[in-house]
């Protein structure tokens, strides 16, 4: 009685675990946001194809330099089609909607300023991860 009581407690707790986590919500970036709000712990997977936009705001603030508060987005093109997962553990990226987070290549991130004849530049430069090939 108490092996079959807790064989049944198991079996509920697995199944509990196993209903809540919804599935991803997968989206394509143009439809973002018209869908309504994602369940508790629902995981947004975004695709994005090659020519869309993504417009970056980028702000640098402090007591000596600021970016005007009206400053336009940048806009970053998509090259390829790629997926991106969004959930509890962060964001991470993916090539065929199913392998996140694989990358060959880590990204790389890097600022400085510099002077030259036309003056003085601030420049930042991020490169993303290369994603695992699937």
């Amino acid at each position: 009685m108490i092996r079959s009581l807790t064989t049944l407690l198991l079996s509920t707790a697995v199944l509990s675990g196993c209903a809540a986590t919804p599935e991803p919500r997968i989206v394509d970036a143009d439809d973002v946001g018209k869908l309504g709000p994602l369940e508790p712990n629902q995981a947004l997977v975004i695709v994005f194809e090659p020519g869309d936009s993504i417009p970056l705001d980028l702000s640098v603030g402090g007591p000596l330099v600021a970016t005007p508060a009206d400053s336009q987005p940048i806009k970053l093109q998509v090259k390829r089609k790629f997926f991106l997962r969004i959930d509890g553990d962060g964001m991470k990226t993916s090539l065929d909607g199913k392998t996140f987070g694989k990358v060959d290549k880590p990204g790389s991130f890097s600022i400085g300023v510099g002077a030259n004849q036309k003056g003085t530049r601030a420049q930042i430069s991020i490169t993303t991860p290369t994603p695992t090939e699937p």
